[in-house]
Formats: structure tokens, sequence, C-alpha cells
């Protein structure tokens, strides 16, 4: 799902 990719995404970022 596209959104799995963009918690993905953002989770990345969080973590930054």
């Amino acid at each position: 799902m596209k959104t799995s990719s963009l918690s993905f995404e953002i989770s990345k970022l969080v973590e930054n």
C-alpha cells in the first residue's frame, strides 16, 4: 500500500 510507504518514509525522517 502507498500509505505504508509514506509511513515508512516519514518514520525515517522522524528518526533523524
